[in-house]
């Protein structure tokens, strides 16, 4: 197993806890993972040190996990590809993982790559009403950010925390 280049172990704190919130006392359980995620990435983040660790909130349980959510998702992988580059060049990295995510049209949504409008229907589907709030977006499940008061000031801008629907009952 290969050591994390972005984070040491050693330290106990979760990476997330840590950028987003500004928390730097160690975490009681922390899970280790994978950047680069699928089969063969997966591998390949292994062999590179392309993983951090997280606590369970983090990584799989809450709106922000790292697995439940796409934002936080392109931050780790951001955050990996300036290490590995920084350690190995940016050529390396198009040559073993072929995609650039420092690329900032990645915190579009579909739509506005697409050229559309922000909370714009997609072709083909209907809208009930004129004037209708947006449906919620991958951006933000609530069309509203959380206020500051939430946020770190290290939260990199766009970046918005996902909430819970008030209006879903718990199981």
């Amino acid at each position: 197993m290969s050591k994390s280049i972005i984070q040491d172990k050693r330290s106990g704190e979760c990476y997330l806890c840590n950028l987003l919130l500004g928390i730097d006392t160690p975490a009681p359980i922390r899970e280790e993972h994978h950047v680069m995620h699928g089969t063969a990435n997966r591998k390949l983040s292994e062999h590179y040190g392309l993983k951090v660790y997280l606590c369970p909130y983090h990584h799989r349980n809450g709106p922000q996990a790292a697995h439940r959510c796409r934002q936080t998702d392109i931050l780790l992988k951001q955050a990996v590809q300036r290490a590995f580059e920084r350690k190995y060049g940016s050529e390396k990295w198009m040559e073993v993982f072929g995609k650039n995510y420092l690329d900032t049209n990645l915190w579009e949504s579909p739509q506005e790559a697409a050229g559309q409008e922000p909370g714009a229907a997609p072709p083909g589907s209907s809208r009930t009403a004129a004037g209708q709030e947006p449906a919620a977006t991958w951006k933000n499940q609530q069309n509203e950010p959380f206020n500051q008061n939430n946020i770190s000031q290290n939260t990199p801008s766009g970046f918005c925390f996902l909430k819970q629907d008030p209006e879903k009952e718990e199981l």
